[in-house]
């Protein structure tokens, strides 16, 4: 019986373990990008207001000015982008970074789960060989009735 407990307080201690990583994963998937934070979110209304502001005042003045304003605009336009696809290249690498970890994991569990299913198919056939076949003649007769 300790051997089972021992077994069972081993599985705690994984669960908990994995429990502890998951959270930590989705602290880090936060921190990467996946999630908008303050910063991330102020820097993208500087880059909608400049973008905004710049062809705004392209509309209103003429000549040389005009054409730096839509400049400036394709400019910021351009570097938002550049942006964009950096914080997802961030987070596309942290996506597949957990789907390996996932993968090994899994990997890891099937490998055990067939360990368990051996032992349990040589317990099993110990099992038989321990106890008598129904069809063998060392079944136990009952006793005949008084009468």
């Amino acid at each position: 019986m300790k051997s089972h407990k021992t077994k069972l307080d081993v599985a705690t201690q994984k669960a908990d373990v994995e429990s502890n990583e998951r959270d930590s994963i989705q602290r880090s998937i936060g921190r990467i990008g996946a999630k908008p934070r303050l910063k991330g979110k102020i820097l993208n209304a500087v880059f909608v207001l400049g973008v905004v502001g710049a062809f705004t005042m392209s509309l209103v003045t003429r000549g040389t000015s005009r054409m730096v304003f839509i400049d400036v605009g394709l400019l910021l336009l351009s570097l938002k982008l550049a942006y964009h696809l950096h914080t997802e290249a961030k987070v596309n690498h942290a996506q597949f970074w957990i789907l390996a970890t996932l993968e090994d994991r899994l990997l890891d569990v099937i490998t055990e789960l067939r360990s368990l299913r051996k032992e349990l198919l040589h317990l099993s056939a110990m099992t038989q060989q321990d106890s008598p076949s129904p069809d063998s003649s060392e079944t136990p007769t009952e006793p005949a009735e008084e009468k």
